[in-house]
């Protein structure tokens, strides 16, 4: 491929589209073109392959195990010309969890990690620029894991969950960030993707009431969002914690388009979590709703 054509073809994949030329020039300097045969292996399952694949021609189909026993493999992706995979092993280097073949004949670009690496010094502010868009999309492919396997969303129709999934907001809290403080009004249902939350009183001495911890899968916030009232306490992050925001706004449009759905998840789990902790049930609860009696002052627990 000629330089210049191959430049242009980098402006139309959405990694790159922020590049200037003299980035695009630089990184088209370091790609190599790789050939496959219709059904030919990419990438094998447990392979570690830190390399970037931009799709010329053709296509790939991604295979996962659907029965570990019988090695019977399932096609859940196909990516066609112009879009691009290992976006994600680009950065971490970690085993593939799934095969990759050909579909067609099919040509790629590819970028290896250490070409990668190269980039970062002789470009950095696009280097910058690029890392941050594949870090958005793993934090995706972290929240629709969660979607799909937590106990939370269990309840949600495929649709449902879909649809949840485009309206969400990702949001990284530092370790000791507040999500919201005591006394502040809804922004939202929160899910969390990925670390840890404290639920707790911050009392006007400095010290501290822990009424309850939140990790993956979990949420709150939502009955300060159906209820209008202030939070009653504050959230912290213990950690650096992944965070999906449901805004209020959003809330409704999934209200409006999957009454029955929503309803059952949010309305429907509060009333049910409710009764677990009244009951003192030893299940896990997929929402944590606390009640607080506000002492007159700090000396009093």
């Amino acid at each position: 491929m000629e330089s210049q054509e191959q430049i242009a073809f980098l402006r139309t994949i959405s990694l790159f589209s922020t590049l200037e030329e003299e980035s695009l020039t630089c990184l088209s300097a370091k790609l190599e073109t790789l050939h496959l045969s219709s059904g030919e292996t990419l990438v094998d399952e447990g392979d570690i392959v830190a390399t970037l694949y931009l799709i010329k021609q053709g296509g790939l189909n991604i295979f996962i195990d659907s029965d570990e026993d019988t090695g019977k493999k399932k096609l859940v992706a196909t990516k066609h010309a112009g879009d691009c995979a290992g976006e994600i092993a680009l950065l971490t280097g970690v085993s593939r969890n799934a095969l990759v073949l050909a579909e067609g004949k099919t040509e790629l670009l590819s970028l290896s990690q250490k070409s990668f690496e190269s980039f970062s010094l002789e470009c950095p502010d696009a280097f910058r620029s690029v890392t941050r868009v594949i870090i958005k999309k793993f934090q995706r492919v972290l929240l629709r894991k969660v979607l799909s396997s937590s106990d939370t969303f269990k309840q949600l129709d495929q649709e449902t969950l879909e649809d949840l999934g485009k309206e969400l907001d990702l949001v990284m809290l530092k370790g000791g960030e507040y999500l919201y403080r005591e006394g502040g009004g809804s922004d939202g249902i929160h899910f969390i993707v990925s670390g840890r939350l404290q639920v707790r009183t911050d009392f006007k001495d400095g010290t501290q009431k822990t009424w309850g911890k939140l990790g993956r899968g979990q949420s709150v916030g939502e009955m300060a969002l159906l209820t209008g009232k202030k939070h009653s306490t504050s959230v912290v992050a213990k950690r650096d914690t992944l965070v999906a925001t449901l805004s209020q706004d959003a809330y409704y449009r999934l209200l409006v388009k999957h009454p029955r759905s929503i309803t059952k998840r949010f309305s429907g789990g509060i009333v049910d979590d409710l009764w677990a902790q009244i009951e003192g049930g030893n299940r896990q609860l997929n929402t944590l709703f606390i009640f607080t009696v506000t002492p007159a002052n700090s000396d009093v627990r």
